[in-house]
């Protein structure tokens, strides 16, 4: 099948690969150079360090916490925001290292470059933050201080521990980008609930009318 298939490619004069430019093909061979280096620097060095179970704890501990200590009755609302904040995040974590902003050395998973505090603390502590300040202005208030504690200081200490290298970012640039992301994440949420008490209203209206 794939000889007649190659045959009748020939005949049309269509290429086999479409893609044909030997820039895509070295780029392809030297990522599948750095996959095999990647394993491999995992087996031999990140699974025997002690920040290897530090990244552990990391993923698994704030988990435990938020699910003892998050308000049942808003648990949909609050996860939803937690959802928004973790996409957010990792949009924004995957573009940066794929342009070299950052890049993680000690990695928890070997072909995963991401670092569980990006991905389990900072929107667990903003999920904590969207529970516990429900008004707009002491949840910006709130926000704020919080953004400036993983700016300047939780950061820092991570650079300090190799857990990331930040290649062509400042920590002030982080500031004012948790702070949107918190911002618009409870806005968003805020939309979504306040489209779903209309949308009840108007069930309800109609059901009165019938």
């Amino acid at each position: 099948m794939k000889e007649l298939l190659r045959d009748l490619l020939q005949r049309l004069g269509i290429p086999e690969k479409l893609i044909t430019d030997p820039a895509y093909e070295r780029i392809i061979q030297l990522k599948q150079e750095i996959a095999r280096m990647q394993l491999q620097n995992f087996l031999q060095d990140d699974l025997h360090k002690w920040t290897w179970w530090l990244n552990l704890a990391v993923a698994i501990i704030p988990l435990a916490v938020w699910w003892f200590v998050v308000d049942r009755k808003r648990i949909l609302e609050i996860a939803l925001f937690g959802m928004f904040m973790l996409l957010m995040s990792t949009i924004l974590d995957v573009a940066g290292h794929a342009a070299n902003l950052w890049d993680y050395p000690d990695k928890l998973l070997p072909f995963l470059p991401v670092l569980p505090i990006d991905y389990i603390v900072i929107p667990f502590t903003f999920m904590l933050l969207y529970q516990r300040f429900r008004p707009w202005l002491s949840f910006t208030i709130a926000s704020v201080v919080t953004s400036a504690v993983f700016s300047f200081i939780m950061e820092p200490i991570v650079s300090w521990l190799n857990l990331a290298t930040y290649l062509n970012w400042k920590f002030v640039y982080s500031f004012p980008i948790y702070i949107a992301m918190a911002a618009l994440s409870r806005w968003l949420v805020d939309r979504l609930l306040a489209r779903q008490i209309k949308s009840r209203k108007n069930i309800f209206i109609k059901k009165n009318k019938e």
